[in-house]
């Protein structure tokens, strides 16, 4: 397993130093692994003194034993030496030497609280796994276990679970996640432990540990079991072992260790991982809304990375409290200087994922929304599908007089049937879709890209507004864009902090920037860019004459403003930064 040296010395070993409680623990998860992996091709992960790889060939099994210890395997070796040829290999947990989807099954038992990156060893394991492969492995109970300063008195344990985060680790990258407990001692009576410590004593000095081993699991089947910590009306799968009855843990009763049972298919074989980043700033209602909207996703993200921009500390706590209760890990960065841009850029470059979805805090996603961006990437055999957005749901298509000014001020906006981006550096986005469409570039507020292309692209941090859009484009030069209509996300436009005049000032500057960068320039490109901030103004003042609310009021300030902002740099011919 892949831990540092000083973690590779907690061992069982068969020297008579061997508790009563701790042979019958081994042997009984040992036991039940067994029953699911007759005749496959296994590989037992941290296999130690050799004892599992022995036990699960006797099963039927056929077993490889991988240990990141020479010296382990060395024992290995030594203990297995009487049976047919059996393969070891020196192995790093997070790079296991397999070739994809080549074993029909991994048990992993007691190796995950040693491992200080859980998402590298399974992401390796479901690499290395054929469909319809089994992953079992076995880990305590953070609950359970004694902590003294945040830390596990057992030295050697570094990343301990807890059975909601064992689960949802479990659930990113298989599926058919039975959860179980499994109490790390004997269930018998007094008798039967002093007859089992008894034996253990006795036999050690006259037999080895494998003429003892069927005894006990005689004794331990029966009496040590892994047990249900699951809801009740959750049947166990049909492939589980009859022996192995349910036990439903009520109240405060809660198993010392932890048992799981897992399928690798095809409808998660290949889903990639997503990392979601969250920038923020003092919208803890909001933020709380958005992240539970992503906790209850079909396809849920690895992470949650949260850039907060906050005064205060509120969102600090929030994160703090809100940590390890949905098995979602949240990730808390404080950045308090810089735009937007910026606070993107910082998520990304923590991001663990293979694709980053960018999500604004005061947005909702369908719960649906990761699982249908991941079809459209799923779809890429070729690599040239660098980014994927969904559609904002309440937000309606122009009507006809609208899209008709918009045309001809070539505003853009949300009308048509195709995505495109316009001579005056705007872009038009469809909302009435029937299917996947290309896009020329992204607006909105629920947009993910590869986490590749942030080795070539970043986010513009100069301004406030209108960072996707520019960064969209750019990487569309490359890369291919789509907007998918089956994924869904609620934009609810909070409004704390937002000044809508100083928003669209710093909107229509942002345009000035991405025409000057992005667009040829053109004589007939500046007439239009010209042409389309005319027709901005005269909408904002037409629209504020026809509704005069304060909103409407700053946004035609805020164009006006904008607009002037961009004739003195002009005029003054003061380069865009």
């Amino acid at each position: 397993m892949a831990v540092p040296k000083e973690n590779i010395h907690e061992r069982l070993t068969f020297d008579g130093s061997i508790t009563a409680d701790q042979l019958c623990t081994v042997v009984s998860q040992y036991d039940f692994a067994a029953s699911f992996i007759k005749g496959k091709l296994t590989l037992d992960i941290a296999c130690g003194n050799g004892f599992g790889v022995w036990y699960l060939k006797r099963k039927g099994a056929m077993v490889i034993g991988g240990d990141i210890s020479m010296d382990a395997l060395k024992s290995s070796k030594q203990f297995c030496q009487d049976e047919d040829a059996t393969d070891f290999v020196v192995m790093d947990a997070t790079k296991l030497p397999f070739a994809s989807k080549t074993l029909a099954a991994i048990v992993s038992i007691e190796t995950l609280e040693h491992l200080p990156d859980h998402d590298k060893f399974l992401g390796e394991c479901q690499r290395v796994l054929k469909e319809e492969g089994i992953f079992i492995c076995s880990t305590p109970n953070r609950q359970v276990s004694a902590y003294v300063g945040g830390r596990s008195v057992n030295p050697y344990h570094i990343n301990e679970l807890s059975p909601k985060e064992l689960e949802g680790l479990l659930n990113k990258y298989f599926c058919d996640v039975q959860l179980l407990g499994h109490d790390y001692w004997l269930r018998g009576n007094i008798f039967e432990k002093k007859m089992v410590e008894l034996l253990r004593k006795t036999i050690f000095r006259i037999y080895k540990l494998r003429q003892l081993a069927h005894f006990m699991v005689r004794l331990t089947s029966r009496q040590s079991q892994p047990v249900r910590v699951v809801d009740k009306s959750v049947c166990l799968n049909q492939h589980l072992d009859k022996r192995y009855k349910p036990f439903y843990f009520s109240g405060s009763a809660r198993p010392a260790g932890l048992f799981a049972v897992a399928k690798c298919t095809k409808t998660n074989a290949n889903i990639l991982r997503y990392s979601v980043v969250i920038p923020t700033k003092d919208r803890i209602d909001d933020l709380t809304r958005c992240i539970q909207s992503l906790e209850s996703q079909s396809v849920r993200p690895m992470e949650i990375i949260i850039v907060d921009g906050s005064i205060t500390q509120q969102t600090r706590e929030m994160i703090s409290e809100m940590s390890g209760k949905h098995g979602i890990p949240l990730k808390y960065i404080r950045q308090t200087v810089g735009k937007f841009g910026r606070a993107k850029n910082i998520g990304a470059m923590q991001a663990k994922g293979d694709v980053v979805l960018f999500v604004d805090d005061d947005v909702i996603l369908d719960e649906y929304y990761i699982e249908e961006l991941d079809k459209v990437y799923q779809k890429d055999t070729a690599g040239v599908i660098g980014a994927v957005q969904g559609i904002c749901a309440n937000i309606e298509p122009y009507g006809h007089i609208k899209t008709a000014y918009c045309r001809l001020f070539m505003l853009g906006g949300w009308h048509g049937t195709k995505s495109k981006l316009n001579p005056s550096g705007t872009i038009t986005t469809p909302v009435s879709l029937s299917g996947t469409i290309k896009a020329a570039g992204f607006v909105g507020s629920a947009h993910s890209f590869r986490k590749h292309i942030f080795n070539e692209f970043q986010f513009d941090e100069i301004y406030e507004y209108g960072d996707e859009l520019n960064f969209s484009v750019r990487v569309s030069r490359k890369y291919c864009l789509y907007v998918t209509p089956f994924a869904k996300f609620i934009h609810n436009q909070s409004p704390v902090g937002r000044n809508f005049e100083e928003y669209q000032i710093n909107n229509t500057y942002a345009r000035y920037h991405m025409f000057c960068k992005l667009m040829p320039q053109t004589l007939i490109n500046r007439i239009c860019f010209g042409w389309s901030l005319l027709g901005a103004i005269i909408g904002y003042i037409g629209v504020y004459i026809g509704s005069p609310t304060e909103a409407n009021r700053e946004y035609a300030m805020g164009s006006i403003k904008g607009t002037v902002l961009i004739l003195r740099s002009v005029i003054h011919r003061k380069d865009v930064p």
